[in-house]
């Protein structure tokens, strides 16, 4: 897609040599990283220690990684930069689920950078401010399990309360490296996964490699066959919940959707207990989607993180255990655990496993759900049109806003009420969605894309419960 790189690019391209994907996935490691964009080969290893948006751009080694690179970068990235480190021109190589439209994607680029331009404000930063305040609260619940006698129980209320928002509203900007414009904020934001038991690492490669690039699409054969392009998300993230129509129903999804939310509140432990040990000690990948997790294992200092969180954090069960007694200890843990779990994962699913969005799956057309119909027909015939298989165009039909516009339920879920700007725009602050999802939703009018929207989080909550049910009965 030519439109898509700098002139001076595309005239270097025919003087490349042509590489081997499977020579591409060999780079993968943190000292050693080539990155795939719009079928060029770049070698990034020393420009990941001064990019401006930090060495997140190593989460990409051995892949390609155009999508990353689309979605990260606002404004245009100067093809001299390009030149610098491009090494050669992918040959062979496997045909992408998405196409890149010309006009949709650049359009709500070019004027959302142009609201930032003109409003004199930062894609970036913002939150430290609010994250001090989310920091302290953490501290102060725990002390309360610690100290308390029967309002400790109001402690690890607080305490479950503050970690989630730990996770939403510093980790998940930090990681995403939207928390701040400086990098090395970037990285001390990301820890905040680990401050809370889980690791950042994991999360990384599960949510922004996996979840962010493929939302919602999946192999027909589902995870033993997987490939590159699979959203781990979509049948990896709850045991015993069939999410996707290609997915197995079991006698048991009849009732999915009466069980399905006790089992959110029980995501955090597995995650602390399992996922984060059966990714980075036993498989090095995140599985069942095996996505490789090398450019971040590989290096040593990040091993001793991982390590060094995971027995500082059993601190939150060993400090109200030596003080409340094991049993009431252990209790107000696990209540903790859950209102934090409870809290994640229904800010989470609500965005894609619903009857207004999208499911996807490999070797297929893309198809709009009757919701996404429905509001199609209610709106006034589009002035342009966007290619089917669009990246940025399946992203916001695989993803339901609820409060759209809500500075209140934009800073109480971290932004992601507004799930539509934040997978178009996952490097910028959160603070921001409220003001660019008008950009977008009109943007979407006019080129005839759905933007599904709940009044509130009641809304998405009912289509969520609705379609688990529905998957539930039938195949």
């Amino acid at each position: 897609n030519a439109e898509y790189m700098g002139v001076s690019t595309r005239s270097r391209i025919v003087r490349m040599r042509d590489i081997e994907v499977a020579e591409v996935k060999t780079h993968n490691k943190h000292n050693d990283a080539w990155i795939i964009i719009h079928g060029v080969v770049y070698n990034v290893t020393e420009w990941a220690k001064v990019h401006p948006g930090g060495d997140i751009i190593l989460l990409g080694a051995g892949t390609d990684s155009t999508i990353l690179f689309e979605s990260y970068h606002p404004n245009p990235v100067h093809s001299a930069i390009l030149d610098k480190y491009a090494i050669g021109r992918v040959r062979s190589a496997p045909k992408s689920y998405y196409e890149w439209d010309p006009e949709f994607y650049p359009t709500i680029k070019k004027r959302v950078a142009e609201h930032f331009r003109k409003n004199g404000l930062s894609l970036r930063g913002g939150l430290v401010p609010k994250a001090l305040i989310i920091a302290s609260t953490f501290l102060l619940g725990l002390y309360w399990m610690c100290v308390g006698t029967w309002d400790a129980w109001l402690g690890a209320i607080l305490w479950g309360l503050a970690a989630t928002h730990i996770g939403l509203g510093i980790m998940h900007d930090g990681n995403h490296g939207a928390f701040s414009k400086y990098p090395w904020l970037n990285r001390v934001a990301g820890w905040g996964m680990d401050v809370i038991g889980a690791s950042g690492f994991v999360w990384e490669f599960q949510h922004v490699i996996g979840h962010h690039q493929y939302t919602n699409l999946q192999t027909k054969e589902g995870p033993q066959n997987a490939t590159d392009e699979q959203d781990p998300d979509t049948f990896s993230s709850y045991p015993f919940v069939r999410m996707h129509d290609f997915n197995k129903r079991n006698w048991y999804n009849k009732y999915q959707h009466i069980y399905a939310p006790i089992l959110f509140g029980l995501m955090t432990l597995g995650k602390v207990f399992w996922q984060d040990i059966e990714s980075v000690v036993i498989q090095q990948s995140v599985m069942p989607a095996d996505i490789k997790m090398a450019a971040r294992l590989t290096d040593p200092t990040n091993m001793i993180r991982f390590y060094t969180m995971k027995v500082i954090t059993l601190s939150y069960l060993a400090l109200p255990m030596y003080f409340q007694g094991w049993s009431k200890g252990l209790g107000l843990y696990l209540l903790g655990h859950a209102v934090c779990s409870f809290y994640l994962a229904t800010c989470f699913i609500v965005n894609h496993i619903s009857e207004g969005c999208a499911f996807f799956v490999s070797g297929e057309e893309p198809k709009q759900v009757l919701k996404q119909q429905t509001i199609l027909k209610s709106q006034k015939q589009p002035t342009r049109k966007v290619n089917p298989r669009d990246w940025a165009a399946l992203q916001v039909l695989a993803c339901v806003n609820w409060a759209t516009g809500s500075t209140f339920w934009n800073h109480f879920s971290g932004g992601l009420n507004h799930q539509v700007e934040h997978h178009l725009f996952p490097s910028v602050a959160h603070i921001h969605y409220p003001a660019i999802s008008k950009i977008v939703k009109e943007a979407c009018l006019e080129f005839g894309v759905p933007y599904s929207s709940h009044a509130s989080f009641w809304g998405a909550w009912t289509d969520m419960i609705n379609h688990l049910y529905i998957l539930g009965q039938k195949d």
